[in-house]
């Protein structure tokens, strides 16, 4: 598990846990680039956001992908990537009412759990992930990603023409603006999130409205059904009659 600890000292002493924590184990890059010497202290992993009234339900909890380097003299970590939410278009039920999608006083909960494994297919070259989370502390879900090993790579290559640095390299010198530099990571993935957050609310409202007003279309035209096979029956009927008459 990772928890980022957010190093402004300000923010430190009067902040709770930040939004930004938990999730799946990392696993090394290497596992599936073993002959790539240059991803050797490269690590990836999916954690949780979790997003107090954001716009969808009391608080939402989603996964997102990260991606760290490890500075093997230091033995300290720095984040190269952190993805905004997924949904893995996954969909997410209610935690006490299935119904209720968004509630304003229960989750939406969308959990990763672990990561079970990341091979090769000798076959085919391709690599998969199984991904494995949790909907609503309810069900499990597995997910397998394919070919994310050619997104990994091309994160990677965006990290280091952003960074103006080659992968590997560290200097006491640049440990602060490092910090700095996670810093505007998490901030920027809170905001990605909750942006996620509303837009996911938002589509969530509509379609229960669509919902609603299907169902009241379904309504009136079984109502009608109803009617007319009422109508039906009741003509029969008179016409039996009008036959036995003569």
């Amino acid at each position: 598990m990772w928890i980022y600890l957010q190093t402004n000292p300000l923010a430190r002493a009067n902040a709770q846990v930040g939004p930004i924590r938990g999730g799946t184990e990392i696993i090394p890059f290497s596992t599936v680039t073993k002959n790539n010497h240059e991803h050797a202290n490269i690590y990836i992993g999916f954690l949780r956001a979790h997003l107090k009234y954001c716009g969808c339900g009391q608080v939402m909890y989603r996964p997102n992908l990260y991606i760290l380097q490890r500075d093997p003299v230091a033995g300290t970590f720095k984040a190269l990537y952190l993805s905004s939410s997924i949904s893995f278009d996954i969909p997410v039920f209610g935690w006490r009412n299935r119904k209720l999608l968004c509630s304003s006083n229960a989750p939406s909960a969308l959990i990763p759990n672990g990561i079970s494994s990341w091979v090769v297919d000798p076959v085919t070259g391709k690599d998969v992930l199984t991904l494995t989370l949790n909907v609503a502390d309810e069900n499990n879900e597995i997910v397998y990603l394919y070919n994310l090993k050619s997104l990994v790579e091309e994160l990677l290559q965006d990290a280091e023409e952003l960074g103006g640095d080659k992968l590997g390299e560290t200097g006491e010198s640049a440990v602060d603006a490092e910090r700095t530099r996670n810093d505007q990571f998490m901030d920027c993935v809170v905001r990605a999130s909750t942006k996620f957050c509303k837009n996911y609310g938002d589509e969530m409202t509509v379609l229960v409205l669509m919902e609603k007003a299907y169902a009241a279309f379904r309504k009136k035209e079984e109502e009608k059904e109803k009617l007319r096979k009422g109508t039906q029956t009741k003509d029969t009927k008179i016409q039996v009659e009008m036959e036995k008459k003569r």
